[in-house]
Formats: C-alpha cells, structure tokens, sequence
C-alpha cells in the first residue's frame, strides 16, 4: 500500500472499523511522511458509529421488554 493509498483508506467510511487501520495510519505517517492532522481529520470524518448505534438501539429494545432471539442451533 502506498501512503496515497493509505489516505484513501483512511478516509473511507467506518475506516477505523477496519483491520487494516493501524498499518495504514503507519504507512501514511511513516513511509509517506503525512501529516498527523491530515491522518486523524480523515479517520474522523470517515466515523459514522454505525455498530455504537446498533448496540445502542438492541439496549433500547431490552429495555422496553423485548426478548432477544435465541441462539441458532448448530
């Protein structure tokens, strides 16, 4: 991966979700000499909380009684 490869990734949506997000900071940091702001300006704005979200909606619906499904069974 290149560094301008990396910034591509890093600014892809939930891109802190993803595996690859500690090697791709490293490359653009290291290898490409990028900015630090420019590096936490695109993770940041990539951030949509889309899982955070989720589990915060499961919580609600606990709370107002409802079951949750039973595991499948294998």
């Amino acid at each position: 991966m290149t560094p301008d490869e990396a910034l591509h990734f890093l600014k892809a949506p939930e891109a802190i979700m993803e595996p690859g997000v500690v090697e791709a900071l490293r490359i653009y940091l290291e290898e490409g000499s990028g900015c630090t702001e420019t590096a936490i300006e695109a993770v940041v704005t990539g951030y949509r909380a889309y899982a955070q979200s989720v589990n915060i909606m499961s919580d609600w619906l606990t709370t107002l009684g409802d079951v949750p499904p039973e595991e499948p069974v294998p």
